[in-house]
Parts: structure tokens; C-alpha cells; sequence
């Protein structure tokens, strides 16, 4: 099946065209060029010689803009790609001038991960064609390479993502954003003698603006959409102003099929597409796309429904994609006792209390039983153990490793116990969010409990604190916000005990039995093994999870949990000033409405590096 506007090959019975957006319903079947008394096609400009300059050999592509020749250089004899613009692109002297303006902006790129643009010429009379003369590239498209493997492991994955980025973050430095990033303007070319590795070329740059401009005046045709709609980032979709953030969706949607094998979201409607980026939450990554919880939570993080919540440019999330890849994943006791001269083992093991791996077993240890043992690994500390954002948030580093979820002793909803692999280590806030940084924020205080600036702020809902980090995240302090998934929150509370309480519960929480019927200042009871206070008490808290009657299915990286169960409620976890001791259990669980509020519900949030 071929698109009769742009002449994609689409697979039958498709609904709408997958690189130029039309809509199949109501548009009889046609062909890019007219056919001969045979039926095949005609392409007038086949063995042509264009503007005295190109010979047209051979027909590369079709796309959503153009036709892509193969073309020799008549006077130097040197081979080209000519792409003659479909003529609704220039279709009258404001369009002609924004393609010079365009594409020469686009020629005045030079990047090894950018198809360089030789020379380009505007429609010069009715018959002449809009063209742009580029370096022609052996290779193939991303498209056909996915096509042809399905999905692609993630490290090679990563790999070309970053050569994509290096080219976008290129032209994100003078300003230019690409607008229409798909995997058919990316040309992968292969290893040869002259390339030790696989590379990216990315291609189209500047014109798309010229499709844009062209379906601003036919925006109620049926089915005319601008862009691609399996990229498009929200704001796209919604016809708004665009920056290089719109570009990061785009690359995030693109990297998300590498990984899975298709993209984000489908639909069988461009309409439909877009109301899925506009109001969807992203499904996770299959298991068996072998991408780390880090490694998808920054995919997440670029697929963000808000521009504010995603990398700033095509630079940093190329930095946060390399950092996903070469975080060291364990190191030896001996070697972090060796990096922190002056310490004895006993000494280092209680500066860093975590998980011991024996025998590729991950077993959860006290600070003492890691210093009786004969070099046990643990997981390395590549940050400092605590942190202090700008607004005063104190965060402590969890570790990562494995821990025994849920209890087959406790409630129906707590089962089936089952192990969970946190692969990366992640900040967690050391304490509830107060009251006192919650009015910093958002200037204003629900409290019920008020005039207590160190008392956590409660009385909040899921989507009070959903704002309050989109504020916290929007002030680009070098970290990126979120509450914590279910997983992340019991293990953090756990902190390396396997009971039903971290401690004893007078020492370590405020709750029905000595709290006096109210919330208290955080960090007065006793800490945790990790430095956390205020885990088991105090106030209930949101968890980013949908709400499940039970594990089956839940995921074991860690990750929060948003496919199916009941999407019109949210996890709540930790007990509170006023729940009797049984409901403060590491494992108990909770639920309510994300717009619900209650003078014993507030949280604290997740912190992840951004830096390079």
C-alpha cells in the first residue's frame, strides 16, 4: 500500500500514513506519479538533466516533503542526493522566501552527524521544482533497519541515539530546531575500513517550517495533520510554539521503538494519536527490551506530556543517556575503603550501610555483618551520600540492590511476596516535605496543622504534589523530581531489614499511641539504617503507583506500576499520627483518589542527578 500524497510504502490496510499524517477514510487510493498505458509509474524526472547541473540516475525515496534522487554532478562528476520538494511546499513567493531562508540556515550546519546541504534551489517558474542538493550517504534508513530487525539491543540502541543527539544538539546551539524527527530522516551507514563503528547521519533539517506553512491554510482538510504523528511532541499536537524540547520528545519516541519494537503510542486515527500524547501516561518499557530502570526513567523523562519536566536540549539528554550506560555497576568494600583513606572497614561499612552481593546473591546486611565479612561488594557510591537542593530539601542516597517485597503474612493486597531489583541508586528525601518548603514553592500552605513550618505539610492530594514538583523541577537545579515508585519506597524504608518494622516503633514513629492526635516536625523520632526518618508515621504518603488489589504482574526493576488496576486511585504508604501500629508496617498499603486530601496524607519526593 502506498500513500497517494508523499508515496510512503505503508503496510495494507493502514489507516493513515505514518510519515505525512493522512488520513485514509475518507481519500480514494492513488499514486505519487501517474501511470503509464501499462500501470507502472512515471517519473518525469528519471535520466533528466536538472537546471543543466544533475543528472537524475535513480529514485531513492519518497517522504512526506519530497522525492529523494540519486544524481551525478555534470561538470564534476561526483555522485549526489537531490530532493525535489513536493510543490504545495512552495507554493507562492511567502513560501518560496521561507524555504531560502530555511534551508539555507539548515546548509550552514557542519556536523559529522548531519547530512550536509551543497546547494538548493527555489521554484523558478511554474514547471521548475524546489530542490535541495545534499551529500549523498550509503546507508539505510533507521526505519528499514528496525523494520528489518524488529528492536535493537540497548546498547547499540544508546549508541546511535547519542550520534543522533550529537547532530540535534548541534543545531540546537544556533537555534534550530528539526520539528519532524523520525527514524526515515535518520541514515544509519555502517562499519566499514574507514568507520570502526556504526553511525548516524540525520537529515531534513529547517524544512520542516515549510510543511508547517504549508498546511496552516489547509488545516480543515480531512485528515491533514503537521508532523509525524507517532513523534509529535503535546505541544506539537496542539499547534503551539516549538523549542528544542520538542525535539527531545521526538527523540525520546524514537529511542522508546528502538528499545520495544514500536513507538509510545498508536491509535487508528491520527486524531486518536494525538489524544493519546496529549493525555496517555507512557507505557513502560517491556521487560524484554533489556533497558535499566535508569535507562528508562530518562526515556520517561523526555516523553514528559510537560516541556518543563524534559531535558532542556538534545546535549543533556545525550549526557544523561551515556550516564545511564557507564554508571559502574558494583565495586569492592576494599576498593571504597581504599578511596576513603584514613578509614578502618568497620568505619567504611557505616558510612556506607547497604547490600552485600555474595555469590551474585544479592543479601541484605547491618553495617556490622558487611565489616566481619572477608571483601564482600557492595554497590558503588559514584555521588555524595547526602544532598542539599537549593530550597534547603536535605536528600540521602539509597543504594541500589534486591529486596524481598511485600508479605505473605500480611493482608490480601500485600501478596505475593516477591523480589524486587533496584539497579540504580536514587535520592530520597531524608525527611517528609515541610510545610516551610512547600510555601517557598507554591506560596501557600493546606495545612491543617498549620503555623509549624518544620511540620510536614499535609492535607495535600496526589495532584497538589504532582504540582509541587513540576514547580521544584521547573527551577533546573541540576536534578530532576518525582515521587517515589511503591517499590522505591518500601525498600527505602526497609533500609536493609527484613521485619515488619525498620526499629522499634516508640523510637521511630509518631503514630495513634504518642503522637496526641497531630503531626509533629520532622526528624525528631530515630532514623533509619539509611539515614531516613519518619518512614513508619507521622503522615501517610503518595507514592507515584495506580493502585492494584495485588502484585500479580507488578514490575520487578522497581519502576512505578501505572498499567491497569484501578487508574481513578493512587498507592499511599508509610501510616500516620493518627493509624494504630499495624497500618505503619513496612508493607502495609493504602489508596485513595488523586485529588483526595486528608489532614494525615503528605509525601516526600525522589532527587536524580542531571549532571554530566
Amino acid at each position: 500500500m502506498v500513500c497517494p500524497r508523499c508515496g510512503e510504502e505503508l503496510k495494507e490496510n493502514a489507516r493513515f500514513c505514518s510519515s505525512c499524517g493522512l488520513s485514509f477514510a475518507d481519500t480514494p487510493s492513488g499514486r505519487a506519479h501517474a501511470p503509464d498505458s501499462t500501470g507502472a509509474r512515471v517519473d518525469t524526472l528519471l535520466n533528466q538533466v536538472l537546471d543543466g547541473k544533475y543528472f537524475i540516475a535513480e529514485r531513492l525515496g519518497v517522504g512526506g516533503m519530497g522525492v529523494v534522487y540519486r544524481a551525478r554532478r555534470v561538470h564534476i562528476g561526483d555522485e549526489v542526493a537531490v530532493k525535489v520538494l513536493h510543490k504545495q511546499l512552495v507554493a507562492d513567493s511567502e513560501m518560496i522566501e521561507r524555504f531560502r531562508r530555511e534551508a539555507r540556515a539548515a546548509a550552514l550546519l557542519r556536523h559529522p552527524n548531519i547530512v550536509s546541504i551543497i546547494d538548493l534551489s527555489e521554484a523558478r517558474g511554474r514547471d521548475a521544482p524546489a530542490y535541495i542538493v545534499m551529500e549523498l550517504i550509503e546507508g539505510e534508513s533507521l526505519r528499514a533497519l528496525l523494520r528489518r530487525e524488529g528492536r535493537l539491543e540497548a546498547l547499540r540502541a544508546v549508541s546511535l541515539m547519542r550520534d543522533i543527539c550529537a547532530g540535534v544538539g548541534a543545531a540546537h546551539r544556533k537555534g534550530i530546531f528539526h520539528r519532524d524527527l523520525k527514524p526515515d530522516n535518520v541514515i544509519v551507514v555502517a562499519a566499514d575500513e574507514d568507520r570502526e563503528r556504526e553511525t548516524i547521519k540525520v537529515v531534513d533539517f529547517g524544512i520542516a517550517k515549510l510543511r508547517d506553512a504549508a498546511g496552516a491554510t489547509t488545516l480543515t482538510q480531512t485528515g491533514m495533520v503537521m508532523g509525524t504523528p507517532y513523534y509529535m511532541s503535546p505541544e506539537q499536537c496542539q499547534g503551539e510554539a516549538l523549542d528544542a524540547r520538542a525535539d527531545v520528545y521526538s527523540l525520546g519516541a524514537i529511542v522508546y521503538e528502538m528499545l520495544a519494537g514500536g513507538p509510545p503510542f498508536t491509535a487508528e486515527t491520527p486524531t486518536g494519536l494525538i489524544a493519546r500524547h496529549l493525555f496517555d501516561p507512557v507505557p513502560p518499557l517491556p521487560k524484554s527490551a533489556g533497558a535499566s530502570p535508569a535507562l528508562e526513567a530518562i526515556i520517561m523523562r523526555a516523553l514528559a506530556k510537560d516541556r518543563e519536566e524534559r531535558q532542556r536540549d538534545a546535549a543533556e539528554l545525550s549526557r544523561e543517556l551515556r550516564e545511564a550506560i557507564e554508571t559502574p555497576a558494583a565495586t569492592t568494600l576494599a576498593q571504597i575503603i581504599k578511596l576513603d583513606e584514613g578509614r578502618d572497614r568497620a568505619q567504611a561499612a557505616d558510612l556506607y550501610p547497604t547490600e552485600v552481593l555474595d555469590a551474585g546473591a544479592v543479601v541484605h546486611a547491618s553495617a556490622r555483618y558487611a565489616s566481619t565479612q572477608a571483601a564482600p561488594t557492595i554497590a558503588a557510591y559514584s555521588l555524595p551520600p547526602v544532598m542539599k537542593n537549593r530550597i534547603g530539601m536535605e536528600f540521602v542516597l539509597v543504594p541500589a540492590g534486591s529486596f524481598m517485597m511485600g508479605s505473605e503474612n500480611g493482608d490480601k493486597n500485600e501478596k505475593p511476596a516477591h523480589q524486587v531489583t533496584i539497579n540504580c541508586q536514587f535520592y530520597m528525601g531524608k525527611y517528609e516535605v515541610t510545610q516551610a518548603q512547600w510555601q517557598q514553592v507554591l506560596s501557600s500552605n493546606p495545612s491543617n496543622f498549620k503555623n509549624c513550618d518544620q511540620c510536614p505539610v499535609e492535607n495535600v492530594s496526589w495532584n497538589d504534589a504532582q504540582e509541587f514538583i513540576k514547580k521544584l523541577n521547573a527551577q533546573n537545579d541540576g536534578y530532576s523530581y518525582r515521587l517515589p515508585s511503591e517499590a522505591e519506597w518500601e525498600y527505602a524504608c526497609r533500609a536493609g531489614t527484613i521485619g515488619d518494622y525498620a526499629g522499634d516503633m516508640d523510637e521511630i514513629a509518631w503514630y495513634i499511641k504518642n503522637s496526641g492526635s497531630k503531626t509533629h516536625p520532622v526528624g525528631q523520632k530515630q532514623a533509619n539504617a539509611w539515614s531516613l526518618y519518619d518512614m513508619h508515621g507521622n503522615v501517610r504518603e503518595w507514592c507515584e503507583d495506580v493502585w492494584h488489589e495485588n502484585y500479580k504482574g507488578t514490575p520487578s526493576d522497581g519502576s512505578a506500576w501505572l498499567i491497569g488496576g484501578n487508574s481513578n486511585l493512587r498507592v499511599l504508604r508509610g501510616g500516620s499520627w493518627a493509624n494504630y501500629a499495624g497500618d505503619l508496617r513496612s508493607t502495609s498499603r493504602g489508596w485513595l483518589a488523586p485529588g483526595g486530601r486528608s489532614v494525615s496524607i503528605g509525601f516526600r519526593v525522589v532527587a536524580v542527578s542531571r549532571s554530566s
